[in-house]
C-alpha cells in the first residue's frame, strides 16, 4: 500500500480505525479487510506497549482475539497469520 508511505499518513492515522472493535462479528468482511491491512502494516510500524512507537499491543491483540470467534473460515485462517 502506498498510503502508509505518505508523510501526512502514519501510525496515528492508521491504527485507531483499523483496531476499532467491530460491533457485529457476523459481518466478517470488515474484519477480513482489517486483518489484511494489519498483515501489511504491522511489519512496517511494529508493535509496542509505548504509544506512538508501534501498534498498541493490547488493542491489536484484542482485535485479533475477537476474530477467533468468527464463523468465517477466511477470517479464522488470516487471524492465525496475524498472531504468528
Amino acid at each position: 500500500m502506498s498510503v502508509d508511505g505518505c508523510t501526512q499518513v502514519g501510525l496515528a492515522v492508521i491504527a485507531p480505525p483499523t483496531l476499532k472493535p467491530v460491533k457485529n462479528q457476523a459481518a466478517w468482511r470488515p474484519v477480513l479487510g482489517r486483518l489484511h491491512l494489519l498483515l501489511d502494516f504491522v511489519p512496517k510500524f511494529g508493535v509496542s506497549k509505548t504509544p506512538g512507537h508501534g501498534f498498541p499491543l493490547e488493542a491489536l491483540m484484542s482485535f485479533v482475539n475477537a476474530a477467533f470467534g468468527s464463523t468465517n473460515g477466511e477470517v479464522r485462517q488470516l487471524r492465525c497469520s496475524n498472531v504468528v
